[in-house]
């Protein structure tokens, strides 16, 4: 559970680095599912029958930065680290919930020279949900520098509201991929960014509102992440924001109104 400390940080911030979330043993474990489910290679489909005949695209671009989206559903280490008590726990207490439910995961890649990836908040692409009481776990599966691209986040902005998004998300300019929370700021205010340095294993939790990106990966590896969405208790379901949604079938059986709760989306309850 978060320390008083912990709490506090992401109060006033909207973010707080744990630095060692996961042992060495788990973060292999969870790249070795990553290249299994790359391979087309899935040990436990919770998907739909119809859908599990297809693929899975990956998002993004290879030039900045892609993702492959909901790949707890697709395998069993997966789902248990994004449906684990003590991350989903964590998660709930910064929100101060008495649960949370899994909305989303996404397993990153951002390869050397890729460009950055601009400025946004989680939030604006989450029409779905009723409520911002949102929180992402960004688990480092590399160890994190600046100069292999690692996330930044503007600390107190998720205190600014719902800002507009980004001109362009993947693939920004070099010069101006800050530039989505730079039009936000509020006035007499100078623009901060914090980098996530942290060993692999590591971790942020971030809120919903927070803004976030990630400049240009100029190292000679790749960046490895594992991000874990979650919303807490008081997320309801709003049907109107599911038009440019990719993955229709998880909202399956949820009328609006209802809870972000079923077999896609598990709750689970914080052990305070």
């Amino acid at each position: 559970m978060p320390s008083h400390e912990q709490r506090r940080a992401f109060a006033a911030n909207g973010f707080v680095t744990v630095e060692r979330l996961l042992p060495d043993s788990e973060v292999t474990k969870i790249r070795s599912a990553m290249n299994r489910v790359y391979r087309g290679e899935f040990r436990h489909d919770r998907r739909p029958p119809a859908h599990r005949k297809t693929g899975v695209e990956r998002l993004g671009d290879d030039d900045s930065v892609s993702w492959l989206q909901n790949a707890r559903l697709l395998d069993p280490d997966l789902w248990a680290v994004a449906t684990s008590d003590a991350i989903a726990g964590f998660a709930a207490e910064l929100l101060e919930e008495p649960s949370v439910s899994v909305i989303e995961d996404q397993l990153l890649d951002k390869p050397p020279g890729s460009a950055p990836v601009a400025m946004h908040q989680d939030y604006a692409y989450w029409d779905f949900s009723s409520s911002a009481n949102m929180v992402t776990c960004w688990l480092a599966l590399s160890p994190m520098t600046v100069e292999i691209g690692t996330l930044h986040h503007v600390p107190g902005s998720h205190l600014w509201g719902l800002c507009p998004r980004p001109k362009s998300l993947v693939k920004a300019a070099d010069d101006d991929w800050c530039d989505a929370a730079r039009r936000s700021l509020p006035e007499s205010t100078e623009l901060e960014t914090v980098p996530v340095l942290t060993p692999a294993g590591g971790a942020v939790f971030f809120h919903a509102l927070t803004f976030h990106g990630s400049p240009r990966n100029l190292g000679t590896t790749t960046r490895g992440a594992f991000s874990i969405h979650y919303a807490g208790a008081e997320c309801r379901l709003e049907r109107d924001g599911l038009i440019d949604n990719n993955y229709l079938y998880c909202f399956d059986g949820l009328k609006t109104g209802e809870p972000l709760v079923n077999e896609y989306f598990p709750s689970i309850r914080c052990a305070r």
